[in-house]
């Protein structure tokens, strides 16, 4: 078995204490929808999930597989049946406390998503996953690639100008941005996508 990546582990922790009522679905798409967020914010991805294209939205294998493993660390899975009469998986904390290791950024865009989501039912949740542009660029059962969408993002400067122009401040000086060209943009997209060492936070994490 690969290692546990401790990014998702820590985001499925952060949703399970924040929120309630949460099920292996409705946690999918909260994640995905965090890739969303974070893509448009900050021109890269949150973390490194494999996402499928299904028929109930955006589908991830990684959670699905850290989920089961570290239940009955600080979150336990329980099979309930829900409301409308169907058996779930429902992430619920198993502690009264904890921390998350995650950057500033990371949890700006949980807050974000916690902020928009938190109270919305999930068939919303989902209708939404399957409007976006990745989802919808992608046929059943394919892996959603998150690529096109964040070069998308960065080259229509959908995120904040400061952002990928601060790199390009550093390589041509006083240039306006007016004058770039293709070649310009395309060497800012890639100086800005390379992995670079954040420094994280740690969180204190209580029940709401």
């Amino acid at each position: 078995m690969k290692p546990i990546d401790k990014k998702i582990r820590d985001i499925i922790v952060y949703f399970a204490f924040k929120t309630k009522f949460l099920t292996e679905r409705r946690l999918m798409k909260l994640i995905y929808v965090s890739e969303i967020y974070h893509i448009k914010k900050f021109g890269k991805r949150l973390t490194n999930a494999c996402f499928y294209n299904y028929r109930y939205g955006p589908w991830s294998p990684d959670i699905d597989l850290i989920g089961e493993v570290i239940s009955g660390e600080d979150i336990l899975i329980d099979y309930e049946t829900t409301r409308n009469g169907h058996e779930a998986s429902f992430f619920k904390p198993n502690v009264s406390e904890t921390t998350v290791n995650l950057s500033e950024e990371e949890i700006s865009t949980l807050e974000d998503v916690l902020k928009d989501w938190k109270f919305k039912r999930t068939y919303e949740l989902i209708n939404f996953t399957k409007s976006t542009v990745p989802y919808r660029e992608s046929e059943f059962g394919e892996v959603i690639d998150f690529r096109k969408y964040v070069k998308e993002i960065i080259l229509d400067e959908e995120i904040p100008v400061s952002s990928p122009y601060r790199i390009l401040a550093k390589h041509y000086g006083s240039l306006n941005e007016k004058q770039l060209t293709d070649e310009d943009k395309e060497e800012i997209l890639q100086e800005f996508l390379k992995d670079k060492e954040e420094k994280n936070i740690i969180k204190d994490l209580e029940l709401d």
